[in-house]
Parts: C-alpha cells; structure tokens; sequence
C-alpha cells in the first residue's frame, strides 16, 4: 500500500511540474489526454452493452469462452480513459488559472 501511495504521490508531482513550465507545453498535454481520451471512450459503452448481453444470452459458456476476460479489460479501459481526463480537467485548470493573471 506504501508503494502505491508513493506512486500517486510522485506522479501527483511530476504532473504538477510538467504542467506548470509553460502554457504551451500544457496545452499540448492537454491536446494528446483529449485525444487518448477519446479514443480509449470511443464505443466503449456499447462494447460493455454487448458483452452483458452475450453473458445474458450464454451464461457461465461465454464467460469460460473469454466474456469475462473482456469484460475485464473493458473495466480497465474505462478507468485509464479517466486518467486521462482527469489530466485534461487539471490541464484545464492550470490554463484557466494563467489566463486570469
């Protein structure tokens, strides 16, 4: 658990650094969260929708047959496409903030 608080706690830092050096450089961070974001997001709802149905209409079979894993890896998608907009809300944030000076 130590690990992981350290984790969150140095890129809490490298973040804060990297997005307060320069207004461009955080609007080009901003640019590529909003882009990843978009593609991590992009149909993902409707692939959970399917894979429920497919677990619905099979039960346990499809779950042996990998409906589980994907439903997995479905989860972890939707929380890196998150990250990344918590990214371009605090890039937001900072833009916001160097504007109003």
């Amino acid at each position: 658990m130590k690990k992981i608080a350290a984790a969150v706690k140095q890129f809490r830092f490298g973040l804060k650094w990297l997005l307060t050096r320069h207004p461009l450089l955080t609007l080009a961070v901003m640019l590529a969260s909003a882009a990843v974001f978009g593609l991590l997001s992009y149909n993902l709802f409707s692939m959970i929708r399917l894979n429920a149905a497919l677990v619905a209409d099979y039960g346990f079979q499809a779950l042996y047959d990998g409906a589980l894993e994907e439903l997995v890896k479905l989860f972890f998608y939707g929380l890196s496409s998150l990250l990344f907009y918590l990214v371009f809300k605090a890039c937001e944030k900072v833009l916001v903030e160097w504007v109003l000076k």
